[in-house]
Order: structure tokens, then C-alpha cells, then sequence
């Protein structure tokens, strides 16, 4: 683990991670021409368990930035391996997570921070897209919202996979639009099964995604 969960404050935000904030939040702004939908619907205390699909290594980072506190994040044990990555994405919160397997120590890492008030990005479809489009999402991950009783933020990144796809070198200056959706409350989340959950989030990332690409607004 990149820190103590037990002394981390979900209402300060380390001076490193801050300086790490202002540098991936220029970069957005300025290099990916970075645009925000649904600022109002990320909870700014309290815990959120951030469900986004996933288009590039860009994509954790990007979506944190939008708002001042820490987010953390999982990402793929072998991310890990290099120790200079592996470092910097552990500076920014992330915390590896065994793909194809139930990870234990992961889940009950997410709960931990959860319950603690942090937001925690997931990316329940598991992997990068290969084409930009939408991957079917594993329902298990949204267990982890339902023991801790934490609402469910949907997010779609868009672009990221144009800016960053498999296999560049470096990303490209491409425009990178976030939006974050109306959450599923905690109501929703105790009433809703794991499946259904998985068909709520996919439907709204969905419509917001066909819209970015029709020049629409999302939401």
C-alpha cells in the first residue's frame, strides 16, 4: 500500500499529492483542451465509489483531477513491476489488484477507504478498450458499494482512447471530456443486485458516450 489507510485524512490533501493535482490538472486543461460535464454530481466529502469505463493509462489521473481531494485507485498488480511507474502511480493513490481472480486484499482495501469517506476509482469492465467502445462490465465490482454502503458515481471518459491508445509511445493532443452522472444513492445501491447495478451504470455511460459523439451535450 502506498500509505497508511489508517492515518490517511479524506479531508486534506498531502502536499505532494497536491503539487502531482496542479501538474495533471494543467496538463488537461491545456494539452487535452480538458472538458468537465456533471462537476455537481461528484460528492465533495463522503465516500464515492467512482464506476468509469476505461480508454488508456490517462485515465485515473485524468479523472481525479477535476476536483481538489484525493482519490484513490486501482490498477493491475503487473503495473507495479517497473519500479518508476510503479512509484509514481503509488504516490497517486494507486493500489494493485489481481485481474481474472478474486483479489481479497483488494476489496477489502476499497471497503477500508470507502468506509473511511474517500472516493475510489474502479473500473468495472477490467481492461483498456482496444477500440474506444464500451466493454461488458463484471458485476462483482460494485459488491464492494454495497458493504460499504457508498453511493456509485458512473463516469465516462471520452477521447482518452483517440489521445492514448494501446500500443503510442506518448499520449497525443487530443480533446479529453469527463463526465460524471447522476450517482445511485445508497438507497439505490442496497435495493439494486450487483447485475442490476451493472445495467444502470452500462445504460448511462452508454447515452452519455453516443451523445459526446454526436457533438450533444452528455447530460
Amino acid at each position: 500500500m502506498p500509505r497508511d489507510i489508517s492515518k490517511a485524512d479524506p479531508s486534506k490533501m498531502r502536499f505532494g499529492y497536491m503539487i502531482s493535482w496542479f501538474v495533471i490538472h494543467s496538463i488537461f486543461r491545456i494539452y487535452f483542451r480538458g472538458r468537465v460535464f456533471g462537476r455537481e454530481n461528484m460528492p465533495m466529502t463522503g465516500p464515492a465509489l467512482m464506476a468509469c469505463n476505461h480508454q488508456s493509462f490517462l485515465d485515473p489521473v485524468m479523472i481525479a483531477q477535476p476536483f481538489f481531494r484525493e482519490f484513490w485507485f486501482v490498477a493491475r498488480d503487473s503495473l507495479f513491476r517497473n519500479k518508476i511507474f510503479g512509484g509514481y502511480i503509488r504516490w497517486n493513490n494507486a493500489f494493485p489488484i489481481k485481474r481474472g481472480k478474486g483479489d481479497t486484499t483488494a476489496f477489502k482495501t476499497i471497503i477500508r477507504l470507502l468506509k473511511r469517506g474517500f472516493p475510489v476509482i474502479i473500473f468495472p469492465e477490467g481492461t483498456r478498450t482496444h477500440d474506444g467502445s464500451l466493454l461488458p462490465m463484471n458485476p462483482n465490482s460494485f459488491e464492494v458499494a454495497k458493504r460499504a454502503k457508498a453511493p456509485i458515481v458512473p463516469v465516462l471518459i471520452y477521447g482518452a482512447y483517440e489521445a492514448y491508445p494501446r500500443g503510442a509511445a506518448i499520449p497525443r493532443p487530443r480533446r479529453i471530456s469527463l463526465t460524471y452522472l447522476k450517482p445511485l444513492s445508497v438507497e439505490d445501491v442496497a435495493a439494486l443486485s450487483t447485475e442490476q447495478l451493472a445495467e444502470r451504470i452500462d445504460l448511462a455511460l452508454a447515452t452519455a458516450m453516443d451523445r459526446l459523439s454526436r457533438g450533444e451535450r452528455p447530460i
